[in-house]
């Protein structure tokens, strides 16, 4: 007994008639199925299309389809899943639209409009130099006959092959970013005339696993609280070593404060006195200190190491203060 076929009211979109309730039509030109609520052409209910949708096979994932007006032709945008996924993913869109603004997505798949993109600046001059015919990947760089990248005439870079120093010239105004790498060779390094940021784009932190050495006239450290591991600080050392002469300039530590205008205190070496001053009010000219108001100490004891060995000179015992281990002289006449 041969099979029954059950065929639908069927024929071109453009003929779709108003269809009774339940009753279904199918676009054989479309591919398109629809089924009728209340007889009204407008009311056809669509209900599926192949041409909405690509289905994917066992290599190719399944995609849905936006496809243009039906008078302009059958183009579409297809919006497709990775070939493949480690688990379910649900992407969630905003709920309106934000003028000028750009889609951005977090870490659980919920997009969001910003009208404030990172890094966001004007540019005033962009100079792109003509490397239509470097092979290499890198435009201030080519590849030596022995293999070597080496920097490429006229990238404003150089390189000493006995030192392994890099050098830089020609460069005017700053260079802002982060920078991820090391140098390395006999000796290295970067040299050039760029002022450079370090940590503005990513994370704002900047971690050296090796030594830091700066050579320079000024250090400026512009942070609200530091830390630091060493037990002995050293000031007034030369190029890393001990002072072959005396540099007739004062050491120590000054302190700002503010007391009806801007003064400085500071616990020094006079390298001329040749004692420690501790001045409430100091200038300074040419590393050279000059105290013009010297500032009171508080203690809680006193100890003296002189002539008579080292011995307490002043104590305290409940409310009372003591001059200890110590004589007065009155002198004689």
């Amino acid at each position: 007994m041969a099979a029954p076929v059950l065929q639908f009211k069927r024929g071109n979109l453009a003929s779709l008639p108003a269809l009774q309730a339940g009753e279904p039509g199918f676009t054989v030109d479309k591919n398109d199925l629809y089924v009728g609520i209340d007889s009204t052409t407008l009311n056809n209910q669509f209900i599926g299309s192949g041409r909405f949708w690509d289905k994917g096979d066992a290599t190719n994932a399944s995609g849905v389809k936006l496809v243009e007006a039906t008078n302009n032709g059958a183009h579409a945008i297809t919006i497709k899943a990775p070939t493949s996924l480690a688990d379910d993913q649900v992407y969630t869109l905003p709920a309106e639209a934000v003028a000028s603004g750009f889609l951005k997505c977090n870490g659980s798949g919920e997009f969001s409009f910003d009208t404030a993109p990172q890094n966001a600046g004007s540019v005033t001059t962009v100079t792109v130099a003509d490397e239509s015919s470097d092979t290499t990947c890198f435009p201030m760089f080519a590849v030596s006959a022995t293999g070597d990248i080496e920097p490429k005439t006229g990238s404003n870079l150089t390189f000493n092959s006995s030192t392994g120093a890099l050098t830089a010239t020609g460069f005017v105004g700053a260079l802002t970013g982060d920078v991820t790498g090391n140098t390395s060779g006999t000796s290295g390094g970067l040299t050039g005339t760029p002022n450079i940021t370090v940590g503005t784009i990513i994370g704002s932190n900047l971690t050296l696993s090796g030594d830091l050495t700066v050579n320079g006239t000024t250090s400026s450290l512009n942070t609200v609280n530091t830390t630091i591991e060493d037990v002995l600080l050293e000031l007034q050392v030369v190029d890393g070593g001990t002072l072959s002469s005396d540099t007739n300039k004062d050491v120590g530590i000054v302190l700002n404060y503010y007391s009806g205008s801007a003064k400085k205190a500071a616990i020094y070496w006079d390298d001329s006195a040749g004692r420690i001053v501790i001045g409430s009010e100091v200038s300074e000219s040419s590393g050279v200190l000059t105290a013009s108001a010297l500032s009171g100490l508080e203690i809680g004891s006193l100890f003296v190491n002189d002539c008579a060995g080292q011995t307490q000179v002043i104590s305290c015992s409940g409310t009372t203060g003591s001059l200890e281990n110590i004589t007065i002289d009155g002198g004689s006449f």
